[in-house]
């Protein structure tokens, strides 16, 4: 079977930063099952009908559902996450809405790196999905694009923690050692460049690599 590419515009991240802590771990299960098999039976993915049809809705569990179109087998595209009756809300009435949806669904994500998108949907990174957003909705003619440490902490409505200002590594592209990389490697960037002692911040899309700056 061919390998599935996962995409998700700025709707999916607002209903994924919402999720009950319980609903993000059967989220990722779902999401491994999606991965390898899109049709695959604990799923129970059902076709949407009416305005929405040409859609699908996937079993999270008993109370969740995740909808996502699929223009083609290789192609997944993760539009909203909630619960039934949301869902339907989403979806009825809204054919516009969702169409928009689709056509600016964010950077893919590859079937065999998503580990990556797992530790963005972690409960633990949802501090930082706003961060996620922000990047998504930059124009795709922006390749680079600094930032304050105090414009970050406007976007995600808290505060950085001590750490962000005094170390380096805190911003390392490691999702692995480091949850809230994943709030940029999720959706296609990296940080290139920091200064830490003018708390300023840059972030380059599909970059390979960060040069940190201390001056």
């Amino acid at each position: 079977m061919a390998k599935s590419l996962f995409s998700f515009g700025t709707k999916f991240i607002d209903s994924l930063a919402v999720l009950p802590k319980d609903v993000h771990v059967k989220f990722v299960k779902s999401l491994e099952l999606l991965s390898r098999n899109p049709r695959h039976p604990s799923l129970n993915v059902e076709p949407l009908q009416g305005q929405a049809k040409g859609l699908y809705s996937a079993r999270v569990d008993l109370q969740y559902r995740l909808v996502f179109a699929q223009p083609s087998q290789e192609d997944v595209r993760l539009l909203f996450i909630g619960t039934h009756d949301e869902a339907y809300r989403f979806t009825n009435g809204r054919t516009s809405r969702v169409l928009e949806e689709i056509r600016s669904a964010g950077t893919p994500v590859e079937s065999d790196s998503l580990e990556t998108f797992f530790a963005l949907s972690s409960v633990k990174t949802k501090k930082y999905l706003p961060l996620s957003r922000h990047l998504m909705n930059q124009p795709g003619s922006v390749s680079r694009l600094e930032m304050t440490f105090g414009e970050i902490e406007c976007v995600i409505g808290d505060k950085l923690p001590p750490s962000a200002h005094k170390f380096p590594a805190w911003w390392a592209n490691d999702h692995t050692r480091h949850v809230q990389a994943s709030a940029w490697l999720g959706v296609g960037w990296k940080t290139v460049e920091v200064r830490l002692a003018r708390g300023r911040l840059f972030f380059a899309r599909g970059a390979k690599a960060m040069n940190v700056v201390t001056q």
